[in-house]
């Protein structure tokens, strides 16, 4: 009886340790996730410009902008004039692009 508890602990010790390996050996095998990636390029903003009838600077003569090309932070975004105006003329956070029809 006397070897029954040094077996038990050798045992233990044991599967302690398959566990530990087993658990290094898995974790070398996750993958890490694929990055989030918020496209701020201005080949973007360009491409919304242009699919919008937008312009930068002077606007066309006679036309009242109704949309507007900014970035609040999220990215370009298709927002309205006022939006635009806000960040223009009132200092609102954001970046203005430019103005569309």
């Amino acid at each position: 009886m006397t070897n029954f508890p040094r077996a038990l602990r050798a045992f233990v010790l044991g599967a302690v340790i398959a566990v530990f390996v087993l658990a290094v050996i898995l974790a070398d095998r996750t993958e890490a996730p694929a990055p989030v990636h918020v496209d701020t390029s201005a080949d973007r903003v360009a491409a919304m410009l242009d699919a919008n009838d937008c312009w930068t600077g002077e606007g066309p003569k006679g036309v009242i902008p109704g949309h507007s090309v900014v970035d609040l932070g999220a990215g370009p975004e298709y927002r309205s004039s006022e939006v635009g105006f806000a960040i223009w003329l009132d200092g609102k956070p954001g970046r203005l692009f430019g103005f569309c029809r």
